[in-house]
This record gives structure tokens, C-alpha cells and sequence, in this order.
């Protein structure tokens, strides 16, 4: 793991989870990781920028002023060399220069911009984002999409900061036994009218309330199935008085569909059997049964 992620786990600016995924990313895509966290909204840039503080041990220069830097103070160092060296001046005196840097602890840059300014180079941090950005405004160095993208996404309103949670109303429980439903739901259509009912009453009706502490439950007496109606193929069953006008319609009950349970069902007798057995063919064995065997001689 990188320095920068344990920097950023270690004081809680970033999850380890986060730092994980970020350095898969940047195991295939390559990067930075401070950028790919950016990126992915794991870290806020300011957190970033103290991470990237503590890891070079300088100060963290954010966009408010690295954005905003005057003319004579950029000109301290030629477009070539802050292109080269992705560094960006934002302050200026007689015996100093203070110098945002992509990377800070590159003692080779801070000689090189020593002889070239002729003045003692003080770094700083700034993410790579937006130094790239400052190169753009001040020296025409244009940036890759990638940067222009994060640098407008950035730019937005913290998605990061807490907001308060949208009130979410919350149904009422489910009533049970008949108990009426809530104000705020209107009931449903023939609530509480007879439209609609079969016959008898409803159990909420019967029962009333039955959570009540010694309150007697009635009996309900189970429902009857009625009688089904039997049409020639092509007609259409009616219910009640008008099975009397249909062509040829009776009915009939299941108990006399069902078969009676006196009656025998035949087995007849193959050739096979009445060969080993003696008996004629084509008779059944309940006809044997029936049939007294002859005396024997």
C-alpha cells in the first residue's frame, strides 16, 4: 500500500476499504492514487490535501489561492520550467519563492528552480488536478479531459456534506378484526356497506372484537359447496330458477357422481387364467365369488 493510503487511513480521512479499491484501479489504469480517490468520490480534496501534507511534511495550498495568483508572480518562473516541473509560484518576496508542487520532495526541481528564480525555493502541495489547472490559466499548457472532468466535478457543491434525510411517512400498522383503517388512507370502495356481500354476515361482524379479555367467540358453521349445474355441450350454466329454462339441464350432486362403494368392479378372467384355474374365460371374478363351487365327487 502506498504512503499516501496509509496516511489517509491512519487519520481517518479515507476508509481502508476506499484506499483498497482505489489501488486495484491503479493496478490496471495506472495514476496516482490521491487522483483515482478523487475521482471515485472516496476522498474530499481538501482531506487529500492533508494527507498530501503530512506525507511531505510542507503546507497544502488550496484552490482558493493557487486560483488566484497575480501576474509578476508567475512570471517568476519561465512557462518551459513550470511546465516542465509542474510547479506553480502563488508568492513572492526579496530572498524567497513559494512554489506549489505536484512532488514537493523532489529535491532535483527545487535546485533547478533555485538557479532559474535565483531565490530560495519554499514548496508546497497542491493535488496534481490542480496544479494542472493553475498550468492551463497562467501558462496555456492544456490539460487532458481526465483533469478537466475532475476539476469541474470538484468545482460542484461537496456531494460529501451531511444532509438532512427527506421525510418519509410511515404506513400504519396492518388493522386486524374489523378495527377501522388510518384518517390519512381513505377506505377502500364499499367499505362498510353491504354492496357486494354474498350472504350472511362478515366475520369482523360476528366476532366484533376479539382481543376483548373473556369475550366469547360464536361457532361458524362451515360454508356448503351448492350443487353444480349439468348443461349439453354448448349451453351455459345458470344459477338458481333459471336452470328450469334450459334445454335439457339437470343437476346433480357429488354424491351421485361418486361410484357406490357395494358395487364390485370387475376383473375378467383371460384365457391364460381360466386354463390353470378351470374357469370359463370372459367371466369375472366377482361372478366366481357370486357362484357356489360344485360339490366334490
Amino acid at each position: 500500500m502506498s504512503r499516501i493510503g496509509q496516511i489517509l487511513i491512519r487519520e481517518q480521512l479515507a476508509t481502508e476499504n476506499s484506499v483498497a479499491r482505489a489501488l486495484g484501479v491503479q493496478h490496471f489504469a495506472g495514476g496516482r492514487l490521491g487522483t483515482l480517490l478523487l475521482e471515485r468520490g472516496s476522498v474530499a480534496e481538501d482531506e487529500l490535501g492533508r494527507g498530501l501534507s503530512i506525507q511531505h511534511g510542507c503546507d497544502y495550498i488550496p484552490w482558493q489561492i493557487l486560483g488566484s495568483v497575480a501576474a509578476p508572480v508567475i512570471a517568476s518562473i519561465p512557462a518551459k520550467f513550470a511546465v516542465r516541473h509542474a510547479a506553480i509560484p502563488f508568492e513572492r518576496a526579496e530572498s524567497y519563492l513559494r512554489v506549489a508542487l505536484r512532488d514537493p520532495s523532489d529535491l532535483r526541481i527545487l535546485d533547478e528552480l533555485f538557479f532559474v528564480t535565483g531565490r530560495k525555493i519554499i514548496p508546497a502541495v497542491a493535488p496534481e488536478v490542480r496544479i494542472y489547472q493553475g498550468l492551463e490559466k497562467y501558462y496555456g499548457e492544456r490539460r487532458t479531459p481526465r483533469f478537466a472532468i475532475l476539476a469541474e466535478k470538484l468545482s460542484r457543491p461537496s456531494v460529501r456534506a451531511s444532509r438532512p434525510a427527506p421525510a418519509v411517512a410511515v404506513p400504519p400498522p396492518p388493522s386486524f378484526f374489523g378495527a377501522p383503517p388510518s384518517p390519512s388512507v381513505p377506505p377502500p370502495p364499499g367499505f362498510g356497506t353491504t354492496e357486494g356481500r354474498t350472504s350472511g354476515p362478515l366475520p369482523h361482524e360476528v366476532w366484533g372484537n376479539a382481543g376483548d379479555e373473556g369475550a366469547e367467540l360464536p361457532i361458524i358453521q362451515s360454508w356448503r359447496v351448492p350443487d353444480l349445474p349439468v348443461v349439453p355441450f354448448g349451453g351455459s350454466a345458470m344459477p338458481g330458477d333459471a336452470l328450469e329454462e334450459t334445454n335439457g339441464a339437470e343437476t346433480i350432486s357429488w354424491e351421485e357422481m361418486a361410484p357406490s362403494p357395494t358395487e364390485p368392479t370387475p376383473l375378467w378372467i383371460t384365457e391364460e387364467e381360466a386354463a390353470l384355474s378351470g374357469v370359463r374365460a370372459g367371466d369375472t371374478y366377482a361372478s366366481r365369488r357370486a357362484t357356489p363351487a360344485p360339490p366334490a365327487a
